[in-house]
């Protein structure tokens, strides 16, 4: 089986560093598969590659200390068991190697101000790309990879506008190549490297990522692939199963309220308005999306720094 390289942004934040453990786990048969939606029947057929044919890296704004990441969700949250930690231990040393200073380019303030290495900031936004391919390319020659699939973990930027130049990909080029003003955020800025080198683009957060119309020009001529638009984890994970139920019985939802509360990193950037309109939205635009019409709805998400994770 050919060895897969994953490339995680925002390596070193609660939900890479878990996932990461997880695999370590999987692979070395520590854990079962709870969880793990590939572990369905459904899928049974499908060639999967082996857990320990997979090599993490990652970019990362704050310096990077995976073990330590796990230990502290461990202590505040209970998650993963102390046995599961120590067997992470040396593999995500050994990930640590492959992790570079990322780019905040349109990551909003509390991201910024989160960062403590020297990140990619160049003149024109081509030579952040350019960077961040360069590392993407060292990544699987140091591995030994022949695929690469790049995670976007890293935390919701603020809304990005429409720009003339996103409609297409010479457009794009020309806009990227001039110094002054970014015409793409991080997220669209790491999805373009990962395409450039024919690699697998999967979108955790609602952030704009590949849903630009170049990207996706240049998915189709690279075999690059792109997918996802959130991962859905909590409020929103239950709204798109619960609403469904309502739609398919021909119930009228007349309004539909929602509150998240939780304490950590995420939580901390959500806290900025600005960073916490691109969340609600996605949060707000699901229910419209299944059932087809708009209630009334109202979406809240504070930060309450006791609960943690």
């Amino acid at each position: 089986m050919a060895k897969i390289g994953v490339w995680i942004v925002g390596a070193s934040g609660s939900v890479a560093t878990t996932a990461m453990a997880g695999a370590v786990a999987l692979a070395d048969n520590r854990t079962s598969a709870t969880g793990l939606v590939t572990a369905l029947p459904q899928f049974s057929e499908t060639p999967f590659c082996n857990f320990k044919d997979i090599a993490f890296g990652g970019h990362e704004v704050r310096q990077p200390n995976l073990v330590g990441e796990l230990e502290s969700l461990h202590q505040t949250s209970g998650l993963l068991s102390s046995e599961l930690i120590e067997a992470a231990r040396e593999p995500l040393a050994e990930v640590e190697q492959h992790i570079r200073p990322g780019t905040a380019v349109g990551c909003g303030k509390p991201v910024e101000e989160m960062a403590d290495l020297p990140l990619i900031d160049e003149e024109k936004p081509a030579d952040i790309v350019a960077r961040i391919r360069e590392d993407l390319s060292e990544f699987l020659n140091d591995v030994g990879a022949d695929h690469l699939i790049v995670v976007n973990l890293q935390s919701t930027e603020p809304p990005f506008p429409p720009h003339a130049c996103h409609q297409s990909l010479d457009t794009l080029r020309e806009a990227l190549g001039k110094a002054g003003s970014v015409p793409l955020p991080a997220s669209s800025l790491y999805c373009l490297a990962t395409l450039e080198l024919g690699g697998a683009f999967i979108n955790f957060t609602p952030s704009i990522g590949p849903d630009v119309p170049a990207l996706l020009e240049l998915a189709k001529s690279t075999g690059g692939l792109v997918a996802g638009s959130d991962g859905k984890t909590g409020e929103t994970l239950c709204k798109s199963v619960i609403a469904p139920l309502f739609a398919m019985r021909n119930l009228k939802v007349l309004s539909w309220v929602g509150h998240n509360i939780f304490g950590n990193r995420d939580a901390v950037v959500l806290d900025d308005p600005v960073n916490k309109s691109s969340k609600v939205k996605s949060k707000d635009h699901l229910i419209q999306q299944i059932v087809g019409y708009s209630p009334q709805t109202l979406v809240t998400i504070e930060n309450i720094r006791s609960m943690g994770d």
